[in-house]
């Protein structure tokens, strides 16, 4: 068996902070008025999914729209066209992975507050141990020689 360490009473972070579902309800929640589970987590992917198809047919129609009108400008689309849409889908992920950080921050700090009672009588424990310091007294003051 293994030693646990002692309940405090409080509920864990852990089991508390649990915002990916299942994804089949994704549509259910989607549509759902209440917002007490966050939807970002599970649209950030598929989303990204879909705009890089997108991006990636675009930027395709672009090169054979070019080809189309003229040789030259194909050749120039060929070369130019994947530098902008792999920005897109840069610039896309980049705005996707910052959203999912942010939630992981707000996660983050509602476990601190769920810890929080916790970790100020954790404080005011040491402070009631350590001994008052009297040295900012001693410099206050004047030296004698």
């Amino acid at each position: 068996m293994k030693d646990e360490p002692p309940s405090t009473g409080l509920p864990d972070p852990a089991d508390t902070l649990r915002v990916l579902p299942d994804p089949a309800g994704t549509l259910r929640a989607l549509l759902r008025a209440r917002f007490d589970l966050p939807l970002t987590p599970r649209l950030v992917p598929p989303l990204f999914l879909g705009f890089t198809v997108l991006a990636g047919v675009g930027g395709v129609t672009a090169i054979v729209a070019a080809f189309s009108t003229a040789f030259w400008l194909g050749l120039l689309a060929l070369v130019t066209v994947p530098f902008p849409v792999l920005g897109a889908i840069a610039l896309v992920r980049i705005f996707g992975e910052l959203a999912l950080a942010m939630i992981q921050v707000t996660e983050d700090v509602a476990g601190i507050a769920v810890r929080f009672p916790r970790l100020e009588s954790t404080i005011d424990d040491v402070a009631s141990v350590v001994p008052r310091l009297n040295f900012i007294r001693l410099l206050s003051g004047t030296r004698e020689r």
